[in-house]
């Protein structure tokens, strides 16, 4: 496992212990809000994940747990509400997304990390913008959570850029 930006050798050498058992404690935590949050959401686990996850991870590394972690709440939403799904609606956007991801796999390898790393980053802040501007009339909270998530997604760019 590699963890940090710059990380290299094996992570659990001895006098490590600490930094493993944060980022266990790291990836727990964003797991277990990303999973709160998609359960509540029905999307979102991902991105909350990705939010924190990068910090500990290399950008090659990162989609990978986070995808894993969501594989598991995936199955579980799915078999919870197996009898509500229509396999001809949702299908082929699966066969897609898997396509896909087997497609961005094969190529991450070749692919410049520090320019996957700003343009995740940039992705953030424009999801983060667009929900922010697109929120209807309404709950006030909301509009506040989406200006604290944009302006955390731009700090952790920044650390990461460091």
């Amino acid at each position: 496992m590699t963890v940090g930006r710059n990380a290299g050798g094996h992570f659990f050498r001895k006098g490590n212990q600490r930094k493993a058992i944060m980022v266990y404690l790291a990836v727990a935590l964003s797991a277990a809000l990303g999973g709160f949050v998609q359960s509540i959401t029905g999307f979102g686990a991902a991105v909350v994940m990705m939010t924190i996850l990068p910090y500990f991870f290399t950008m090659a590394v990162a989609p990978s747990v986070s995808t894993s972690i969501c594989l598991g709440l995936t199955v579980t939403l799915a078999w919870k509400l197996r009898k509500s799904i229509d396999l001809k609606l949702t299908l082929p956007p699966t066969l897609l997304y898997a396509a896909a991801s087997v497609t961005a796999i094969r190529y991450i390898g070749s692919m410049d990390l520090r320019v996957m790393t700003m343009v995740f980053g940039a992705f953030l802040m424009l999801l983060g913008a667009y929900l922010l501007l697109t929120e209807k009339n309404g709950d006030k909270f909301f509009s506040a959570h989406h200006v604290f998530t944009s302006l955390h997604h731009r700090i952790l760019f920044f650390l990461q850029q460091k």
